[in-house]
């Protein structure tokens, strides 16, 4: 069974789209919930050109890798806590051909270790 639900707030000139979805397929844990936040500009370049959606992925990816590092290390950036599990270390630029044209992202970087995600494979250059 999945399970989901989203939707979406404007607010001033940013838009805040959140969506939660619980995977118990496989008996996992469930699968975190992320917030987007897509700024008016990003909204309306969507319809200015061939790079609005990529613009728009490009911020939306930075976004999720944001949120699960912050995840992976149960922290925040700059925040201390007990159950911290390690400590970020700048960032690496990364480049990915999709269907909506070329887009370029900031990946995490940590002091130990690397950030788990499933959004692509390490060496993936395109999209499938």
């Amino acid at each position: 069974m999945v399970g989901g639900d989203g939707y979406g707030k404007a607010t001033g000139s940013l838009v805040e789209l959140e969506h939660g979805r619980t995977n118990y397929l496989h008996g996992g844990e469930p699968m975190a919930m992320y917030k987007i936040s897509i700024s008016e500009e990003q909204l309306h370049g969507l319809f200015d050109g061939d790079r609005g959606l990529a613009n728009l992925l490009e911020a939306v990816l930075h976004q999720v890798l944001e949120a699960q590092a912050t995840e992976q290390l149960k922290a925040e950036p700059y925040q201390r806590t007990e159950e911290r599990t390690g400590y970020r270390n700048g960032s690496r630029r990364r480049s990915l051909v999709t269907r909506v044209g070329s887009i370029t992202f900031e990946v995490p970087q940590f002091r130990e270790g690397k950030l788990d995600t499933d959004l692509f494979e390490r060496y993936q250059r395109s999209e499938p």
